[in-house]
């Protein structure tokens, strides 16, 4: 018998507390990418590159370096979920490999989702356009409004669900995004109440950055500066609370779609143990 949502987030909060090493892909991630650019920033500022054809290749390039970076990460975490879920603990080594074996796919799979999500908006936008008259238009909107709303927490499940299907079963990108419709059409429930409480965890951290340096402006005095309506400032306020979505907020919930996904698709036995699983990577590492 699998466990219910509640089993699920519980134990999946454990496993993470226990293992805050899942956070460490996604605090390389932010240490890399300025390793990256800001050399290559210096480079160009310096007169090292004087022709303009010369600058769109190198920046396509870092693009694309950093792009793989970011999946190799993502692979690697979800393989390090899979392993802490099951043994209680996991290592860096486990990223590596798991990264390595599931990076490319990862990324087919997020241009596939991309284009996916893509139309399903269109899709969505399109009776906007096409009622002319006003109070058909307001009816639409009101409509509109929470269908948009469901669409996105349900696509925000699938960009989670679909690289952890791809590295807990060993499959390709097609295989993948099949996989996360499925498992989405038979557990709407459960990914839509995930999904929520996701959301509702970004929206507190976005709420406590701001009191935190509303009451730190307070006792020092810098209101002029801190609420300036300049965007510069406004940019500088939001990168505490996107580093704690990172680092902290996607690490976590990574381990708990992963452990809904496995259990709801018979990986996890009783008490958590492992079903028969395909061969991976993982499986394959010394022990």
């Amino acid at each position: 018998m699998c466990e219910d949502l509640g089993d699920v987030i519980h134990n999946g909060f454990d496993t993470y507390r226990h293992n805050l090493k899942i956070s460490i892909p996604f605090l390389l991630y932010l240490l890399l990418i300025p390793v990256i650019i800001i050399p290559t920033a210096i480079l160009l500022f310096t007169g090292e590159f004087e022709y303009k054809e010369t600058i769109m290749p190198l920046w396509i390039l870092i693009l694309l370096l950093v792009l793989s970076l970011g999946f190799i990460f993502l692979a690697g975490a979800a393989g390090m979920a899979r392993e802490t879920t099951l043994e209680k603990r996991t290592s860096l080594r486990t990223m590596w490999i798991e990264g390595k074996a599931h990076w490319l796919q990862v990324l087919f799979a997020a241009v596939g989702f991309f284009v996916i999500l893509t139309i399903g908006m269109f899709a969505l936008l399109i009776p906007l356009f096409i009622i002319g008259d006003a109070t058909g238009s307001v009816i639409i909107f009101l409509v509109f409004i929470p269908v948009m709303l469901i669409f996105l927490l349900f696509a925000m499940a699938l960009g989670y669900i679909v690289p952890i299907s791809i590295v807990v079963e060993n499959l390709g990108a097609i295989e993948g995004i099949e996989r996360g419709f499925g498992f989405i059409r038979s557990n709407k429930r459960d990914v839509l109440l995930i999904s929520l409480l996701y959301l509702g965890a970004s929206i507190a951290i976005e709420l406590a950055v701001v009191i935190i340096i509303f009451v730190a402006s307070a006792i020092f005095g810098f209101e002029d500066v801190i609420f300036s309506e300049s965007e510069e400032y406004s940019d500088l306020l939001s990168l505490p609370a996107n580093f704690i979505e990172l680092v902290v907020l996607y690490p976590l919930f990574i381990v708990l779609w992963t452990r809904l996904y496995m259990g709801r698709t018979g990986k996890l036995g009783d008490m958590g143990i492992e079903m028969p699983p395909p061969d991976t990577p993982t499986d394959q590492k010394e022990t």
